[in-house]
């Protein structure tokens, strides 16, 4: 008698054993995910078409940590500023913010994303001294 594990992508899935005889599954309880995480949680990318790997990582009821990145849903909230596909990639479409929703079963994270044109330059005006003098509060 041929004794199988379940497959990762369909733990409840039937095959024939290689010799057609029975299969008996080894379907020893599963941990169940108990938190997702994302990473990065916020980015900004900068420019049209930059693009953003997502990680989902996966807290499970034993204590151990699994990657989840390929078995989770992304979602944007504005496909119109930032899309995400099916691997978890950002693509940035247009300036502006939105979040990219990130689902299993019974579990969701978010990873908030910022779209911008270009980086402030390293000689961005500084401030002044005397700005504050203005303020009522600030007066002795």
């Amino acid at each position: 008698m041929e004794v199988a594990s379940a497959s990762r992508s369909d733990p409840w899935s039937t095959r024939p054993s290689s010799n057609g005889s029975p299969v008996v599954w080894n379907m020893t309880p599963r941990a169940e995910t108990r938190k997702v995480t994302v990473y990065p949680e916020e980015r900004i990318l900068v420019g049209v078409g930059s693009k953003q790997r997502l990680i989902a990582m996966g807290r499970l009821s034993d204590g151990s940590q699994v990657d989840l990145t390929q078995q989770v849903r992304y979602t944007s909230n504005d496909d119109s500023i930032a899309a995400v596909d099916e691997a978890g990639e950002i693509t940035a479409k247009r300036r502006g913010e939105t979040s990219i929703m990130i689902r299993t079963v019974g579990q969701a994270a978010v990873a908030k994303v910022a779209v911008i044109q270009q980086v402030a330059e390293r000689d961005y005006p500084a401030i002044t001294g005397g700005t504050l003098s203005m303020c009522p509060f600030t007066q002795n």
